[in-house]
């Protein structure tokens, strides 16, 4: 794998429904602010323990990702029961996202079953996997750069939403911290409903980071695991900063989290109209987003399950 490949994957491999649906249910729990600190934190830990792994990868360079390490620095029990542990996480996410992504062609083609898209899609992701390893590499850096550019997209047209004067109103700003409020009660009032809400907004954070740790099964597959580990880990920090962080930051600007729009999309399907990010520009007055924002999650989907059958081989060759 080229240094370039692990450097894309360490800034967008983890991206997916996970930061640009997901978190709409966690502002909606939560509020803005619980979001923002949940997303804080657990970013927080996710750089702490990709720290973690980065020493081990540069310590002693494997090829069999987790479940070596787990072998070599605790116990051969352990490192089989993660590396199953990781098989079957990662069969059930790539029918996950197989799904996922029938399921946003459902957007446009409605009428048609979402099993036929499982099928087609299905047959590139097995095929890309067939190959050399920087055969994978280099599908994950175009889908990479793709997810930059959407993510990108979405946080700077946040940002001028939360910024564009409102007739009558003037810039909205944090306007929407202090009305509806910048913590939402969930399932009770009062403190407990303001913990809770927060609760809801970690479990969902924690969702929207989950595969930031797949770079690190890529780090065997490096030539230069001294030179290149390190800078991965640099990028994966200002990832967290600045499209995790910064993403929720803007967001909770410029999407109210008692919106009804908001509140009816954490009942949609996982397609361009249950992201928040898609909301808050259309409560700016943007209305080519939704299309656009639905073909590249296709890109994001399919290359998470790309990603996801490339990771379960991983566990049996150990």
């Amino acid at each position: 794998m080229l240094p370039r490949h692990l450097q894309m994957i360490s800034v967008a491999g983890a991206f997916g429904t996970g930061l640009i649906i997901s978190s709409g249910t966690a502002l909606l729990r939560g509020g803005p602010a619980s979001l923002l600190i949940a997303y804080v934190l657990m970013g927080a830990n996710v750089y702490i323990v990709m720290t973690a792994l980065a020493e081990m990868a540069t310590y002693v360079k494997m090829d069999k990702g987790f479940p070596g390490y787990a072998t070599r620095f605790a116990d051969p029990a352990l490192g089989f029961a993660t590396g199953y542990n990781y098989f079957c996480k990662y069969v059930v996410v790539l029918a996950n996202n197989l799904t996922a992504a029938g399921i946003i062609i459902q957007y446009w083609r409605p009428e048609l079953n979402v099993g036929i898209w499982i099928t087609i899609f299905a047959f590139p992701v097995i095929i890309i996997n067939l190959f050399h390893v920087r055969v994978f590499g280099e599908s994950q850096y175009i889908a990479g750069v793709v997810k930059l550019v959407v993510m990108t997209m979405l946080i700077i047209s946040c940002l001028v939403a939360s910024l564009k004067p409102v007739e009558g109103r003037g810039m909205v700003g944090f306007r929407y911290w202090k009305d509806p409020g910048s913590f939402g009660e969930y399932l009770a009032h009062g403190v407990l409903g303001r913990f809770l809400g927060f609760w809801a907004a970690f479990v969902q954070a924690g969702f929207a980071y989950i595969g930031t740790e797949v770079v690190g099964a890529a780090f065997g597959e490096t030539p230069n695991v001294k030179k290149e580990v390190p800078r991965a880990i640099f990028w994966t920090f200002w990832r967290i900063v600045f499209f995790y962080i910064g993403g929720v930051v803007v967001l909770g600007m410029s999407c109210p989290y008692r919106n009804d729009m908001l509140i009816g999309a954490s009942h949609s399907k996982a397609s361009a109209a249950a992201s928040p990010f898609v909301i808050a520009v259309k409560l700016a007055g943007f209305e080519v987003l939704p299309d656009i924002i639905n073909a590249t999650l296709l890109v994001f989907v399919l290359s998470a399950a790309c990603s996801a059958d490339h990771q379960q081989t991983i566990p049996n060759a150990s």
